[in-house]
């Protein structure tokens, strides 16, 4: 029996420069994420409670941030995150809150977290900080600040309303906060007759993660452990040899065959200067002198 050829696949559509042409599904996903955006930015600015596993939580405020940050707590300085570490930020922006260890200590074994739960947990935890943050402008490249991110949010705030004072600016959620700032900077620029540099939102991630899985190829099965193969050695290029040439017994040059290394043709005719006989030497003049008389 003969087997029959495959079909020649068709080769894939060349890009069109229009991203919503060229990634179908596109569109359908950035008017999600615009959806999505305007629901935060609403809920952001409100005293509703939310849920954050299984503990009705605040809006992340600037309050709530100042409390962790002197509690060195990882989850907003950076660095490796345990358990505790995920209670303790649970019961600074939990309504339950109160100034109390023994509070706290109810608090955490009502949680009952276990070890397993702390990949799970930290996603949502992390997904709330970052719908916090998603209007936060960027910064400006220094190593070292002048000053800490509590006192510079108090500083904007209060040079922009003066009416507003120190606790009313804590109270605040992040999301009113960097909304509000947003806007004073592009007054600034619209009254200096420039455009505001754009705010890196959920809607550009979505694009972006949406055309990189798209380029993504299938995964495939490799080797856990794949032997290294060696590095082929480099062969070093060979070099001409350079001898110097021989002379022969008449004077001439020779190379390694014995045959001389002067261009074939006619011998040059002598010169008339050149002669064989050795040349005379020629007769001094005497000098004569005058005697005295």
């Amino acid at each position: 029996m003969s087997q029959r050829r495959p079909k020649p696949q068709a080769p894939p559509p060349a890009p069109t420069g229009n991203l919503y042409l060229d990634y179908p599904g596109l569109r359908e996903a950035e008017a999600e994420a615009r959806r999505r955006l305007a629901f935060d930015r609403e809920l952001s600015t409100t005293d509703l409670p939310l849920s954050l596993c299984r503990v009705a939580v605040e809006q992340f405020r600037l309050r709530h941030w100042q409390a962790l940050a002197v509690l060195r707590n990882p989850i907003v300085l950076g660095g490796p995150i345990h358990l505790e570490d995920i209670a303790q930020f649970l019961w600074i922006i939990s309504l339950a809150y109160v100034p109390d260890a023994e509070a706290f200590a109810a608090f955490h074994a009502g949680l009952a977290l276990e070890d397993g739960e702390v990949g799970a947990l930290l996603a949502e935890i992390l997904e709330y900080r970052e719908d916090a943050f998603q209007d936060m402008r960027g910064g400006s490249g220094d190593s070292v600040p002048s000053a800490c991110f509590s006192a510079s949010i108090l500083h904007e705030m209060q040079q922009a309303y003066p009416q507003m004072g120190r606790q009313e600016v804590f109270d605040l959620t992040f999301g009113e906060i960097f909304q509000r700032l947003r806007l004073i900077e592009e007054d600034l620029y619209r009254a200096a007759g420039r455009k505001a540099p754009p705010v890196i939102t959920r809607v550009d991630k979505v694009r972006r993660e949406f055309v990189f899985g798209h380029h993504q190829k299938p995964a495939t099965h490799q080797d856990p452990c794949p032997t290294p193969k060696p590095r082929p050695r480099r062969q070093p290029k060979p070099q001409p040899l350079h001898r110097r040439p021989r002379r022969s017994a008449t004077g001439s040059a020779t190379n390694s065959t014995g045959t001389s290394s002067k261009p074939k043709g006619k011998t040059p005719a002598p010169s008339r200067k050149a002669s064989s006989a050795p040349a005379s030497p020629k007769p001094r003049k005497k000098s004569l002198r005058l005697s005295k008389s």
